[in-house]
């Protein structure tokens, strides 16, 4: 019976903690507060969505950013006198002056702010302020890496030595590559996710990171609202094999092969583009490269098993 017991609360453990993981774009009623052209949407007492509408239509879709919305309602209050709005949490003051519509342009404190306390000293936020000591997020691609040389590419990233940081998912905001974000819904004929237009193209739409130098309760709050990541295979970290180079099928087997005999441990091989005829795209082989794809990999599949042995010796015996 004892068994029974243990097993029963296992499962019901499993149960809840999958149902946690389980994403809801929109914030619990009782986490937003509409007023004026703007909706403030409380997520924890460090992050607030700031959105603003000349139409007051706002988004609760999940971006391709944020999935979840429907966290636990931290306690704020709000009150509006001499024409402004303000909203308190225990970390942080958000104030809007009534009737405006902020924008990055505006670099004017004046019509909306945000202020908390940094290591005993009062900080200041409004929109287009500079954010020079930001830590950095993502760039579209490593190709011509060399030191810092990346740097100006870099979106900004969740931290900063600031103590602030903006996620901004406003649908004509542009990412360091060029790409926009957009809204997602349930497509009608197959029930999956699938890009849709904002309600508002010209709305913003921030988040507004207040939490200091604490940067883990910054990442651990943000994974809440963007969703758990998965952690990478072990593999990803090992040994790649990768040159921009026109690769025919022995050449990818003498490579394979001159790696195994220099017990080099290889995880990843890359063919770039030119296996496929139509450039950078397209799923039709190159057959005066490749002309027997299906054999060739086979073969990798058969190579890649023996390698795997973890005995070089007896992995040479595999090779063709």
């Amino acid at each position: 019976m004892k068994r029974i017991s243990t097993f029963l609360l296992i499962l019901l453990c499993m149960i809840v903690v999958k149902a946690r993981e389980i994403n809801n774009p929109v914030a619990k009623e009782g986490a937003t507060v509409r007023f004026s052209y703007m909706r403030f949407t409380v997520l924890t007492p460090q992050l607030i969505r700031i959105q603003c509408s000349r139409k007051r239509l706002f988004e609760d879709r999940a971006t391709f950013a944020v999935v979840n919305r429907n966290l636990t309602i931290p306690t704020y209050t709000y009150k509006i006198e001499n024409g402004y709005f303000y909203l308190f949490t225990d970390s942080m003051t958000v104030k809007y002056k009534t009737g405006t519509l902020p924008s990055l342009s505006d670099k004017n404190p004046d019509n909306l702010s945000v202020t908390f306390k940094m290591n005993n000293q009062d900080v200041l936020w409004y929109p287009g302020k500079d954010d020079a000591l930001n830590l950095k997020g993502t760039t579209r691609t490593l190709d011509n890496a060399s030191g810092d040389s990346k740097r100006a590419e870099m979106e900004n990233g969740v931290i900063s030595r600031a103590g602030w940081s903006i996620l901004d998912e406003s649908p004509t905001t542009t990412r360091g590559d060029g790409s926009l974000s957009f809204a997602f819904e349930k497509n009608n004929y197959t029930g999956m996710d699938w890009l849709k237009q904002p309600v508002d193209l010209n709305a913003t739409d921030w988040y507004f990171c207040g939490y200091g130098h604490n940067y883990k309760k910054a990442l651990g709050d943000y994974v809440k609202i963007a969703g758990r990541i998965p952690m990478p295979p072990a593999y990803i970290f090992g040994y790649w094999y990768s040159r921009y180079y026109r690769y025919s099928a022995q050449d990818f087997m003498d490579i394979v092969n001159d790696v195994e005999k220099n017990d080099i441990p290889m995880d990843v091989m890359i063919i770039d583009k030119d296996w496929h005829i139509n450039d950078w795209t397209g799923w039709s082989w190159n057959k005066q490269l490749f002309p027997d794809p299906k054999g060739l990999i086979n073969w990798s599949n058969y190579s890649a098993k023996c390698m795997a042995i973890g005995d070089i010796k007896k992995a040479t015996d595999c090779f063709v």
